[in-house]
């Protein structure tokens, strides 16, 4: 052989080292392109990849062995495209369930509707009966007596003068009493009174009664001109017979209407002649008048009663007014 033959020859060895070692220091080829698209990438939740295994431990290549030998290539088995299977997920399991005053993200907090409770049975309430209504009695004005030892008394005020009345019963049919009249302080007149009932029903009563008293003035008879002798026809003393109606209904308050026919004969002490020819006048002269009273007691109360009365009296002496109207106002009661 020719010397640069045999030199030639010397360099091959060498030449297939490395070779060899630029075999196995190449990197392997990128073969993410001839897979699907993993799990992650379509939106599917993966377990996170563990770390792949460790290659086997290979032995350096002999001198003048080809690269390669002895070790099978399998990465032509995998060709490009080959499907992959997703590793199977677990369903998301279901979010808890919050309290119903909770409030979500987005909305108003939701609160459950109150529970209403079971009715219960009604409860009876015993109602005490109103007791009836009591009659009232009490009666000064009209017919009717009080009875025996009951009271009764009266308050009224009008023209021309202001009365107060206090009866006691002496006897179921019978009553006695006092009567104070004063025309305004002008004229005081007290009476005595006795009033008996012939009549005493529930519908229609009658009764009579007697009144005598005596008069004080507070001007003398001679000074007067149209003053309390002149506008009631009363003197110094009087004496009165009168008769009464009543009638009231069934009702225990219903009102008493009562019509009063009174005769009045006044006894005057003080005369005097208002002509010096007429001559000396008598130490006595006496006075007629008649009144013809009209009015109600309603009953408010079991004791007491609203009293209103208009009259007209009629007057028998020329110096006296022929005739006079009266009104009353006031109320009947039991002490």
């Amino acid at each position: 052989m020719r010397p640069a033959s045999r030199k030639a020859l010397a360099r091959w060895p060498f030449a297939l080292g490395l070779l060899a070692f630029a075999a196995s220091a190449q990197p392997s080829p990128d073969e993410s392109w001839s897979t699907l698209p993993s799990a992650a990438d379509a939106g599917v939740v993966a377990p996170v990849p563990t770390a792949p295994p460790l290659p086997p431990p290979t032995t350096p290549p002999a001198p003048g062995a080809r690269p390669g030998a002895g070790k099978a290539d399998e990465t032509w088995f995998e060709f490009p495209g080959a499907p992959t299977v997703a590793p199977s997920v677990a369903p998301p399991s279901a979010p808890p369930t919050s309290p119903p005053s909770a409030r979500l993200p987005d909305g108003p907090a939701l609160t459950l509707p109150p529970v209403m409770a079971a009715p219960s049975a009604p409860r009876t309430v015993l109602v005490k009966p109103r007791p009836p209504d009591k009659p009232n009695r009490i009666s000064v004005f009209g017919a009717p007596t009080l009875g025996q030892w009951k009271r009764g008394e009266s308050v009224i005020f009008g023209f021309p003068t202001v009365e107060v009345r206090a009866y006691v019963g002496l006897l179921d049919w019978l009553d006695a009493g006092l009567t104070f009249q004063s025309m305004y302080g002008f004229m005081n007149d007290l009476r005595a009174v006795v009033k008996a009932a012939f009549v005493n029903g529930p519908g229609v009563s009658l009764g009579a009664s007697l009144e005598g008293g005596v008069n004080f003035f507070v001007t003398r008879a001679a000074r007067e001109t149209n003053g309390p002798r002149w506008i009631t026809g009363r003197r110094n003393f009087a004496l009165s017979p009168a008769l009464t109606a009543t009638y009231q209904g069934s009702s225990p308050r219903s009102g008493r209407a009562f019509l009063t026919l009174r005769y009045l004969l006044a006894f005057d002490t003080e005369p005097f002649a208002k002509d010096p020819l007429a001559g000396v006048p008598s130490s006595l002269v006496l006075g007629h008048n008649f009144s013809a009273t009209i009015g109600a007691e309603i009953p408010v109360t079991e004791t007491t009663s609203f009293v209103f009365a208009f009259g007209l009296e009629v007057h028998g002496r020329s110096e006296d007014s022929p005739a006079m109207p009266t009104a009353h106002l006031g109320f009947t009661t039991s002490l």
